[in-house]
């Protein structure tokens, strides 16, 4: 038997009049006790609302997202049952510095950034091309030689603008770019033709494409919608170059993100992860719990996933019972 719980959140994002919305899941199992997970779709990623995706839960259909809620919720059960951390004997690997907004970035933020030891910059783009394109130049003046940059376009582009956006750019700058991730909707032959260009990154329907398309040099593993344990030797296979990213998700779904990325054993193929997300959010009281040492997060001191005193306040409404 098992029973399931939610709590609903918003997340208000700093530089930006939007929010965010998820639930945080509670799950009780008969022999390992009571577990905690997120549940954080992006909508505008084509995600089902959490209302959605529960009241399928009702009707026993699971979507690939609740399933690794509810699997992380069962591995919180175990650890708290144990009274013992899920980081015990790990270390969370390194990360970059997240820009949402690229025409607020200044040179005191990346000279502070790097002075906490940030090598990689990944930046939100897509929303004003021209914008984005004047910001990106004056950054390129302040970044050093071994800086490495990051685009996230989700795949708000076509084909043809994004490779004018990328004629666009100084030569200087295109050389501090590592990687472009999802610049326009995946497929083979035209990611092929841009992956020469500059080595893309596929993130959005990851899963899917891994089982035989290529046209990418770097695989983006998000733990809140794929099955680590499924995609990473399939990635291994293919040897591209990966790295783990949390979902711009509630605290606990980062620290989820976090542990699968401490679990994976590192090579040189693992490139800089995207772990460090709670400073683009105003805070709260999870957020505030969060430590850090510039690019690596620091597991929380608790059992489980933590905080547990503040999961145990949360107001839970009953979901399902089995």
């Amino acid at each position: 038997m098992m029973k399931l719980w939610c709590s609903p959140y918003q997340l208000k994002l700093k530089h930006a009049d939007a929010t965010r919305r998820g639930a945080l899941i509670k799950i009780e199992l008969p022999d390992a006790g009571v577990g905690y997970a997120d549940l954080h779709p992006s909508i505008e990623l084509g995600d089902l609302s959490v209302e959605q995706q529960l009241s399928l839960f009702r009707q026993r259909q699971q979507t690939p997202q609740l399933q690794q809620s509810i699997y992380f919720a069962q591995l919180d059960a175990g650890a708290r049952n144990s009274k013992k951390s899920l980081f015990e004997g790990l270390k969370i690997p390194k990360s970059h510095f997240l820009v949402l907004a690229v025409d607020q970035f200044t040179r005191d933020d990346f000279e502070k950034a790097t002075t906490n030891g940030f090598e990689s910059f990944k930046f939100k783009l897509g929303r004003d091309l021209k914008l984005e394109l004047d910001a990106l130049v004056k950054i390129s003046e302040f970044t050093r030689t071994t800086t490495k940059l990051r685009f996230d376009f989700n795949n708000k582009l076509t084909q043809g603008v994004f490779h004018e956006f990328w004629r666009a750019l100084p030569v200087a700058l295109q050389q501090k770019v590592e990687f472009v991730e999802d610049p326009f909707i995946y497929n083979e032959f035209d990611w092929l033709r841009a992956d020469q260009v500059v080595p893309l990154a596929l993130d959005k329907d990851l899963g899917v494409h891994l089982n035989s398309e290529r046209g990418y040099s770097v695989a983006v593993i998000k733990p809140a919608k794929e099955n680590v344990e499924v995609v990473l030797p399939k990635i291994k296979n293919l040897e591209v170059k990966y790295l783990f990213t949390s979902y711009l998700d509630h605290p606990v779904g980062q620290f989820f993100a976090a542990l699968s990325a401490s679990q994976c054993p590192a090579d040189f193929r693992r490139l800089d992860n995207g772990l460090i997300t709670q400073n683009v959010f105003e805070k709260n009281e999870y957020i505030e719990r969060i430590k850090s040492q510039g690019p690596w997060l620091e597991p929380q001191g608790d059992i489980g996933i933590g905080f547990g005193d503040l999961l145990e306040k949360e107001s839970w409404m009953p979901i399902y019972e089995n």
